[in-house]
């Protein structure tokens, strides 16, 4: 298995998982709402034509299940993907009935579920969601791999949904350059992807000239 990227030993050694899985629990304790990504990766889905229900979702990068869990919770097949154990331990406590899997999205190759009807031998879902800042995690050279790997595993007319820092000029350097948009863009395409629908933030906000973040839909 592929070890972890530097990026994400760094974030690892400074962030308490207690205290980081609280966190989330004690804001929407408080009315806070936040399942920004999974709302609108739950109204991409619904907005699938021909899909039956449940639509089946691979939450890439998954880490402790908190968007995963919410579009269980609203009615999706769910599948969670992350290389970290731990993280995938506490998503496993949270909602045990979703299939969690550790498994590096460099090197994905998730297989068919028996008696499956399908041109390959590899599982395909109708949205795959990589919420969270998964790719400035990831390392340099395996960017596009992940990219490649989830178009692989995307059903044909299926969304693919990312949201992440992107590499900007007025941002100072960070611990770990995050991609370009640029850069993402030309991965998709090389994989095939389509390009569908572009915002800076999970709520639809318009792009700006200079946006530090994007969410970007691309369909297979």
């Amino acid at each position: 298995m592929t070890e972890f990227s530097p990026a994400w030993l760094r974030w690892r050694q400074r962030v308490d998982l207690d205290e980081y899985e609280q966190r989330w629990d004690k804001q929407a304790a408080t009315g806070v709402d936040v399942h920004g990504e999974a709302d609108l990766i739950h109204a991409l889905a619904l907005g699938l034509d021909s899909r039956t229900t449940p639509v089946s979702i691979l939450d890439a990068g998954c880490g402790m299940g908190r968007v995963g869990i919410e579009l269980s919770l609203r009615g999706h097949q769910v599948t969670g993907i992350d290389l970290d154990p731990d993280l995938l331990a506490r998503a496993r406590r949270r909602l045990p009935t979703i299939d969690w899997i550790q498994a590096d999205l460099a090197t994905l190759d998730l297989p068919m579920a028996s008696g499956a009807d399908a041109a390959s031998n590899s599982a395909t879902f109708d949205v795959i969601a990589m919420a969270g800042n998964v790719l400035p995690f990831v390392k340099d050279g395996d960017r596009a791999k992940v990219v490649d790997r989830l178009g692989h595993h995307l059903s044909p007319g299926g969304l693919l949904v990312a949201g992440f820092s992107v590499n900007v000029a007025t941002r100072p350097a960070a611990e770990s350059e995050p991609p370009t948009a640029e850069d993402y863009l030309r991965w998709c395409a090389d994989t095939n992807l389509v390009p569908s629908e572009a915002w800076s933030s999970w709520d639809r906000a318009p792009l700006t000239a200079d946006p530090g973040y994007r969410v970007f839909v691309h369909q297979k």
